[in-house]
């Protein structure tokens, strides 16, 4: 529920307050009845009754002034007049008329107007048809009338108050019977919404709240049973999801270790200067598969962590020149083995920097351009640009000349494993590519779309934060890159003849040979891959000592003296880590020598926490097999020359 709805919720009124509104409302609506209507129905009653009784005094009165009247005995008709008057309090004066209508009392003017509260009364002196004459009486009904309306208040104010009373009964009634057990049920739900299942549930006084009691036990047992099975599906979830990476770490390093071999020991043989043109492209065949397996191992290995969420990147400035020109170099070869140029156009130096993970960016951008060549057209391009957008926005597009797809295989093109129909049986590849691209690009915060049209071309475009950074900081990035900016043509097509492509370069093309005659000693327990290290590292003008486990390891540091440590990883016995670590912390002969010998873990496993634990127990480089001779060199010169291995 937002903030919005609960502060809704807080304004509207409670069942109580409308109860109580119904009844103070109900109340006043019962006084202004009897305001309005029954207390002047009331009054109308009181003054007919009273003028009725005054009616029939004058009636009664009548027979005793006919005489006096009829004997002009006036003086005697006074005398019992003024005596009535003054005995009775109701009788404020009285008029007596002769057969003729002459006034024989009262001896003044009779005043006609009535007081408030005053009434007058007629009555015939004598029996029709010859009355001896007509009476007129006005009275008071003041007192008469006030103590009637005060019966008629006290009456009111006792029905007033028992109405009150008994809709405060059924306030408090709705309030035991509903409110109250309505609240206590909400007070469960709250609970419950927090884990907690051991309440007591309200007393229902109704049977339609029992109902609803009844209603909520059932299912606060069914949402436990529900909560518990749910538990135990996490729980069992988490703990397949623990073994899936385990099962993928496993398999990650069981396809890798003898990769390993194949990749190097190809790589050596195409090396070899007296291969035949046979020889030479069944190598390649071999060391073309071992890359493709080991990039489908890299894949699954990839969506294996982004599924698990175990995928961290590492936010920094990136210097794009140096990122794109690395790409362009490794790209390049593979672009011209399927006769497709593949040109980086100039960047504005405005927004040479953005805000990623060099490592992944990279992977990204190698993945778009790959994908960019496979589904090229023969003789097609391939064009990497960056342009500025929105919102302090860089986008990386790669656009290519190449097949193209429609609208429907675009909505479909980043789900895993989905591929293009009319390329699938041409083009090697998983299908799990730009999935992982994409999802790489969301854990940076940018985004990754895509424009194609059939027979046309694609274009894919990386959208990222641009990095604002000092112009000091500029150059300090500029610096710490790999390779320095290079301005590739813009319309350079110039694949590689293919005598050129048949030939690897040397190594001494690729990398400088070592020449110190340094002295490694190398604990590798498969023996394939022993073979492989002291191939490859005499190659390189080292010597070398192998051992097959981290005890033997540590043997040999008592009886020699070592320039660098080559370990793996998983050994029997004693592995590198734990090798690595008795060495770190005095546990071995060094101890005594005080050396602090360079050492370079390298495993099959390739999951970060993996290299963490590798770095966290010493190591001064990490590996990740299979690696290619040009690497093993690379990172031999950089720990023996003392610095930090990027």
């Amino acid at each position: 529920m937002s903030p919005t709805d609960k502060e809704r919720m807080k304004r509207r009124p409670t069942l109580l307050q409308i109860s109580t509104a119904i009844c103070v409302i109900f109340s006043l609506l019962v006084a202004i009845l009897m305001v309005l209507f029954v207390i002047p129905q009331q009054i109308s009653i009181v003054e007919t009754r009273l003028d009725n009784a005054a009616r029939q005094s004058l009636v009664r009165l009548g027979p005793s002034v006919a005489d006096p009247i009829l004997t002009r005995q006036y003086e005697f008709l006074y005398d019992q007049l003024n005596k009535q008057i003054e005995n009775d309090d109701t009788w404020v004066r009285i008029q007596v008329l002769d057969a003729t209508g002459q006034q024989i009392y009262p001896l003044g003017e009779w005043d006609p107007v009535l007081a408030p509260n005053q009434r007058q009364v007629f009555a015939d002196i004598g029996s029709a048809p010859n009355p001896a004459g007509r009476l007129a009486l006005v009275v008071d009904h003041e007192f008469a009338i006030g103590e009637s309306l005060r019966l008629t208040y006290v009456l009111t104010a006792a029905l007033f108050l028992i109405i009150a009373l008994t809709l405060i009964a059924v306030v408090l009634f709705l309030q035991a019977a509903i409110s109250r057990p309505v609240i206590g049920l909400t007070s469960a739900f709250k609970l419950m919404a927090k884990g907690d299942f051991d309440f007591a549930l309200p007393q229902a006084r109704s049977r339609e709240i029992s109902y609803l009691v009844q209603e909520f036990s059932r299912f606060r047992r069914r949402t436990f049973g529900y909560q518990t099975n749910l538990i135990q599906l996490k729980e069992d979830a988490e703990k397949a999801n623990d073994a899936k990476s385990r099962f993928m770490s496993r398999m990650s390093h069981e396809l890798r270790t003898p990769l390993n071999s194949v990749l190097g020991f190809s790589e050596l043989a195409l090396n070899e200067p007296k291969l035949s043109a046979d020889q030479r492209r069944q190598l390649e065949a071999i060391n073309q598969s071992g890359h493709h397996l080991l990039e489908l191992v890299n894949e699954i290995l990839d969506l294996s962590r982004l599924e698990s969420g175990t995928l961290q990147v590492k936010m920094q400035p990136v210097y794009l020149p140096d990122i794109l020109d690395q790409c362009h170099s490794m790209m390049t070869p593979f672009a011209a083995s399927y006769n497709v140029s593949l040109t980086v156009l100039p960047i504005d130096p405005a927004i040479c920097c953005m805000l990623a993970d060099p490592l992944r960016l990279k992977q990204v951008i190698i993945n778009l351009v790959s994908n960019a060549i496979k589904y090229n057209q023969d003789d097609g391009r391939v064009y990497i640009e960056v342009q500025a957008g929105s919102s302090n926005t860089v986008y990386i597009r790669v656009r290519d000349t190449g097949i193209g797809f429609t609208q429907k295989e675009a909505k479909q093109i980043f789900a895993p494993f989905e591929r293009l129909s009319k390329s699938a049986t041409v083009v090697d590849g998983t299908g799990i590519g730009l999935s992982i691209s994409q999802r790489i690009v969301e854990l940076m915060n940018g985004s990754i779309d895509v424009h194609s049209v059939e027979g046309v071309g694609s274009e894919f475009s990386v959208g990222l934060q641009a990095a604002e950074v000092s112009v000091s900081q500029s150059e300090e990035i500029i610096n710490a890159a790999c390779c320095k900016p290079v301005n590739h043509p813009t319309n350079s097509h110039s694949p590689k003849p293919e005598s050129d492509l048949n030939t690897p370069p040397t190594l001494k093309e690729s990398v400088s040979v070592v020449e110190t005659n340094g002295h490694i000693l190398v604990a590798e327990d498969n023996e394939i891959n022993q073979l492989l290290f002291r191939t490859q590292l005499e190659s390189l003008g080292y010597r070398c000592t192998l051992v097959a486990d981290g005890l033997e390891a540590l043997k040999a540091l008592e009886k020699a003296a070592y320039d660098l440590i080559l370990t793996d990883v998983s050994m029997p016995n004693l592995g590198g880590l734990e090798l690595t670590s008795k060495i770190r912390t005095g546990q071995s002969a060094l101890k005594e020598k005080g050396e602090q010998i360079p050492i370079v873990a390298c495993s099959a496993n390739a999951m970060n926490d993996d290299q963490e634990a590798g770095f966290d127990a010493g190591v001064d480089a990490y590996l990740t097999k299979p690696f290619k001779k040009e690497q093993l060199a690379g990172v031999l010169q950089t720990v023996l020359g003392g610095k930090k291995p990027i």
